[in-house]
């Protein structure tokens, strides 16, 4: 199984989504929020443009049309980030950053805002996308990754430049470093219905007791 599972054809039209078909970028810039790398996990770019979805995969440098069940219900050039990969054998959407609302660029706005924004828009995300907490560094550890319903692989740090991104080197509360990787089928973990769903309403609750 592979980002296949969500897509039909590619989609083939120029238009103004193309601004951001590109990949991303890795830096040393401070980071502002942070969030978890689910294992395997590779970064697509959700669009919503002429009626449709569309996933961006950067890996092929790719455009499909995304399948009826996955859907992005928000204005046109919507733009959203987020990391695909399996859990327990299904395809899951955790949407990280804002790269575009409603036709304005959001380069220039900081990270917090973009995260805020994005989850304002979770009721419009349609299918396996949902919006992923994203917070303090100190509220990511070690007991907070054990709680989620998928193995991890590191920590992503969110800057506030768009598709701009760091990956977190580990200190001695998590056991592995960051890697961004092809996703694959083969995750033994609990059920995407569990309650521990890597969504940003039970990550919020968690951390809220936390700080």
């Amino acid at each position: 199984m592979s980002l296949a599972t969500l897509c039909l054809q590619p989609y083939l039209c120029l238009g103004s989504h193309t601004a951001f078909c590109k990949r991303v970028q890795t830096t040393t810039d401070p980071a502002t929020l942070f969030t978890w790398v689910p294992e395997r996990a590779e970064i697509v770019l959700l669009i919503r443009t002429n009626g449709y979805t569309l996933i961006y995969a950067p890996s092929t440098d790719t455009v499909y049309y995304a399948r009826p069940e996955v859907a992005l219900l928000c204005a046109e050039m919507t733009v959203v980030a987020a990391q695909f990969f399996f859990e327990r054998g299904m395809p899951r959407l955790l949407a990280f950053d804002l790269l575009c609302d409603a036709g304005r660029d959001q380069a220039g706005t900081e990270a917090a805002a973009r995260h805020r924004r994005l989850q304002a828009m979770q009721h419009l995300l349609k299918g396996p996308i949902a919006v992923q907490w994203c917070g303090d560094r100190a509220a990511v550890s070690a007991e907070f990754l054990a709680q989620l319903p998928h193995r991890t692989s590191g920590l992503l740090a969110i800057t506030d430049r768009p598709l701009v991104y760091s990956e977190v080197p580990h200190g001695p509360d998590v056991a592995a470093p960051a890697v961004l990787e092809p996703a694959a089928p083969h995750l033994q973990q609990k059920s995407c219905a569990s309650e521990l769903d890597g969504s940003s309403d039970f990550a919020a609750r968690r951390t809220r007791r936390r700080v």
